[in-house]
């Protein structure tokens, strides 16, 4: 799969950024979840559409290469159905709590790097 960065990061932006990859996917998974658990509970929906906003801040000193931090992210959600609110609201809820990627993101994650080496693996 193809990525690219702007040329402000070093990039060409011949493909799209990876965060773009990221954002699709965190917001595709909530709909899926959605369209899944509508079924479930037997909520007719006519129409759904997720917009996902993803906040992030860089520091960098002087010339030192920057680093980045999420500050949050957060959905509006658009539910076309002749259902109640109150099972609209279940009907999120559930979904949330299924969304493998929204799970990951709110809860402490360990991630291990490791570079092959001619000896083995080593962590970075």
């Amino acid at each position: 799969m193809a990525s690219d960065e702007y040329a402000f990061h070093g990039g060409d932006g011949t493909a799209p950024l990876p965060i773009a990859y990221f954002v699709a996917g965190l917001a595709s998974c909530l709909m899926t979840q959605v369209r899944v658990f509508a079924k479930r509970l037997r909520i007719d929906l006519k129409d759904l559409e997720v917009y996902c906003r993803c906040e992030w801040e860089l520091t960098q000193q002087e010339h030192d290469p920057y680093v980045t931090a999420p500050v949050g992210f957060s959905f509006d959600i658009e539910i076309d159905s002749d259902a109640p609110r109150e099972d609209i609201v279940k009907l999120i809820d559930v979904s949330k709590q299924a969304c493998f990627i929204e799970q990951t993101l709110s809860r402490p994650n360990v991630i291990a790097h490791r570079l092959k080496t001619q000896n083995g693996w080593l962590d970075v």
